[in-house]
């Protein structure tokens, strides 16, 4: 989960899963998105979703909702389903932030009815 006016690296890639340009944060996004246009199951994947909390009825003890994150992929595979991923180095992956962050991204997607959740994380060296 990233905020959507973040300013750093953007690597700019087409695939021929994704309908538009694949706009990359990081080295781990670029190569999740490689990865996903080379799988069977997936049908297509979008990435950078904006998050709409306004719409969301999130736990009160959560903390308060950002107000411009987006998801790093929402993924359609060939069975139909709806999956999300959230790429997270392994660094900050203990921070308090990051873990509400990825919380808020959880509580987010069930409510609109993707089940489907989970993280992206380097391989370890």
């Amino acid at each position: 989960m990233r905020r959507t006016s973040q300013k750093n690296r953007c690597a700019k890639i087409s695939l021929d899963k994704n309908q538009q340009i694949c706009r990359c944060h990081d080295k781990l996004m670029e190569a999740y998105a490689r990865q996903l246009n080379t799988d069977e199951n997936v049908s297509e994947f979008s990435m950078n979703i904006p998050l709409d909390f306004k719409k969301t009825a999130l736990p009160s003890d959560l903390p308060a909702p950002p107000t411009s994150h987006m998801s790093d992929f929402l993924i359609k595979k060939t069975d139909g389903t709806m999956a999300v991923r959230e790429c997270v180095f392994r660094h900050i992956l203990p921070r308090q932030s990051v873990i509400d962050l990825l919380q808020l991204s959880l509580e987010y997607w069930y409510q609109q009815g993707v089940t489907d959740w989970g993280i992206v994380i380097e391989k370890e060296a």
